[in-house]
């Protein structure tokens, strides 16, 4: 009978424990608001990290997080980062970061 019951406990802890893993995977690997860095953070960044870290996010998550862009249009949006670096982002029909492109200069009109 004791064996049973701690057969049963270790059970229900491995349950718990995968459903906490489950949840751990998810909130770091899900396209939250809560995951973008600030923009200070993304001009320190590769160009290709950003591309990595960015697709798939939505309009909307980024300008929440960072606000208006100083630049936009119907497919992308350009925000000014440092005064000397800009971050150009490109968007698909559904309104979801499919590239982005980081320039350092007066580019803020080139997209």
């Amino acid at each position: 009978m004791l064996k049973k019951k701690s057969s049963a406990v270790v059970c229900i802890l491995a349950v718990v424990a995968l459903g906490i893993l489950i949840w751990l995977y998810g909130y770091h690997n899900q396209k939250s608001n809560d995951n973008l860095p600030a923009l200070s953070s993304i001009a320190e960044m590769e160009e290709a990290d950003v591309n990595e870290l960015l697709a798939g996010y939505h309009r909307t998550q980024l300008r929440t997080v960072w606000e208006e862009p100083a630049f936009t249009n119907t497919n992308s949006d350009i925000w000014e980062i440092d005064g000397k670096t800009t971050l150009g982002v490109s968007y698909n029909n559904r309104e979801k970061v499919v590239v982005c492109r980081l320039t350092i200069g007066d580019q803020l009109t080139d997209s």
